[in-house]
């Protein structure tokens, strides 16, 4: 039998990190390793890093694992007939319900050489966004009140007392979860204690919540989702992670002076020798290269990927982008071509199965 483990959390929890990490720890224990990614759009930069970790990776984009839930089972069991020992699966950072769509039709009709681990749910020590909706906080409520294991992420920046205070608050708030675990994706801190957990009895059955779907659809509707794909041409060789750097700081000063909160900004940029991803998760945070990002030498051939979620109107988040690609082409000479470009807010989530 394959394990199978969720990890759910909000955008910018740093869930891909911690996966890439505890999938590499199972693989030091001697364990094969699947990793599903999910996403409302395509060209996932956590598809591209989960292929740079030499994982087999199968990808449902175009919306949640609730709503594509036929593909998410497809993809199980098309990972699952190379019998890995456990299937890492990364649920979209705006989805709830999981219990109710996801979990218990895996249990009832999913593929059947695949056992489930309990839900966990990533939380974030990231800066809070004072522009932060109501209805989002709500959302991000309703993720971690499903949860059986809660881990506090990214612990390798708190203080030990900073660390204790937070659990004590996290448990007062949420009674009903079994673990509060400080883990990080970074350090590996408290990650083998996370994987003793997971590889332990699984689950027959998990409880489900009485979610609101109007308050749900309300709450995705409120980001902006940006995916494109670019090529970037020059006569000179120019430095990839500056270039993708000076990109991603223009966009992040535009939107911050259109008022646009960012929620997560993804880029990946790719040359003929490699690939470097990085993410910044609020404009209070600083941009970071991934720790499993190598550096690139000098090209004059490149690609972007981006990924950009945030509290606003997608056609601003476009007209970020295109403007920090018109500035490279006066600065640098860097000639830019738009291969694909999806902007859009997320449609009212409607599950194919829920089984409350």
């Amino acid at each position: 039998m394959t394990r199978l483990v969720f990890l759910g959390g909000f955008l910018g929890a740093g869930k891909t990190t911690l996966l890439l990490r505890a999938a590499s720890m199972l693989q030091g224990r001697g364990l094969q390793v699947g990793f599903v990614t999910n996403d409302q759009g395509g060209d996932l930069v956590d598809t591209a890093r989960g292929v740079a970790a030499d994982l087999p990776v199968a990808e449902v984009a175009g919306g949640c694992f609730c709503c594509r839930w036929s593909e998410l089972a497809g993809a199980l069991e098309t990972l699952a007939d190379r019998r890995p020992d456990i299937i890492l699966a990364e649920p979209v950072g705006s989805c709830t319900d999981l219990a109710a769509t996801v979990l218990r039709p895996l249990l009832v009709q999913g593929p059947a050489n695949l056992d489930l681990a309990p839900l966990s749910v990533l939380v974030s020590t990231n800066s809070p966004s004072a522009r932060r909706s109501a209805k989002v906080e709500w959302l991000q409520d309703q993720q971690v009140r499903e949860c059986h294991w809660l881990l506090l992420g990214k612990a390798d920046r708190l203080s030990p007392a900073d660390r204790e205070a937070q659990r004590t608050e996290l448990a007062a708030l949420y009674p009903g979860v079994s673990r509060i675990l400080p883990v990080s994706g970074r350090t590996g801190e408290g990650v083998d204690d996370w994987l003793d957990l997971v590889l332990g009895r699984p689950v027959d059955d998990v409880e489900v919540l009485d979610i609101d779907y109007r308050t749900y659809a309300e709450a995705e509707a409120e980001l902006g989702w940006l995916n494109a794909a670019c090529e970037l041409r020059s006569s000179q060789s120019h430095n990839p992670s500056q270039i993708a750097e000076t990109v991603e700081g223009r966009m992040a000063d535009r939107l911050a002076a259109e008022g646009v909160e960012l929620a997560h900004f993804k880029l990946l940029v790719r040359t003929s020798t490699g690939a470097r991803a990085g993410s910044r998760v609020s404009h209070a945070e600083s941009w970071e290269w991934d720790p499993d990002s190598p550096l690139l030498s000098d090209s004059g051939a490149m690609e972007l990927v981006v990924n950009l979620r945030a509290l606003g109107a997608p056609d601003v988040l476009r007209d970020a982008l295109v403007e920090a690609l018109s500035n490279l082409q006066a600065e640098y000479g860097i000639r830019w071509y738009m291969t694909r470009c999806e902007a859009f807010r997320p449609l009212a989530p409607k599950p194919e199965i829920r089984i409350a």
